[in-house]
């Protein structure tokens, strides 16, 4: 998430970022950012929303690669509902994730599901079945101990200097998209 503004200004969103048919990388198209005409950050549901400034002809991202229309509607997944999820782990290129994920547990402002991601996913968009948006992909979910302390896959007491890949995941967790909070986001 970018925590304000100014660290959007600094990034870029890149399109076409995968391989093509021939199993090679394509050629991918860069935008900047543009959060002085919109920027919304939300820390407490780890997520901005920033406009992605026209191209260098002229064109709007979503003119030449297309979007995914957000719905409010609630209940667009169901517990053991199949969950799909696009992203770039690790800043690699384009990677889907389709088979044995479902979803395991709905909470108010997050999901909790199954499913074959690595760190660098976070902001992936989390598909149901049909292919509507559900979740914005957030984090793992470890498992705790009874006082709330993280876990390794030995069950001792996970600590800073084991590193991520000893950690317990259960669960990966992604923010819904039709959750609403007590809490407003900040704009510009």
């Amino acid at each position: 998430m970018f925590p304000d503004a100014a660290d959007a200004r600094q990034a870029i969103a890149e399109f076409d970022a995968q391989v093509t048919i021939d199993n090679v990388p394509g050629v991918s198209t860069r935008f900047a950012l543009d959060p002085g005409a919109f920027f919304i950050a939300h820390p407490d549901l780890d997520f901005a929303l920033v406009l992605v400034a026209p191209g260098a002809d002229g064109r709007p991202a979503g003119e030449t690669f297309g979007w995914n229309r957000l719905s409010v509607q609630t209940g667009k997944l169901v517990i053991g509902e199949p969950v799909n999820i696009i992203g770039h782990p690790n800043g690699r290129l384009k990677e889907i994730s389709i088979r044995e994920n479902r979803l395991e547990v709905r909470l108010d402002a997050f999901i909790q599901y199954q499913a074959d991601t690595e760190p660098g996913s976070s902001g992936s968009p989390v598909f149901n079945d049909q292919w509507e948006v559900t979740a914005l992909h957030h984090s793992g979910v470890p498992e705790t101990d009874d006082k709330g302390r993280i876990l390794r896959h030995d069950g001792h007491v996970w600590e800073e200097g084991d590193g991520d890949d000893a950690v317990h995941w259960i669960s990966d967790e992604g923010v819904r998209i039709s959750a609403s909070s007590n809490t407003s986001p900040r704009c510009r």
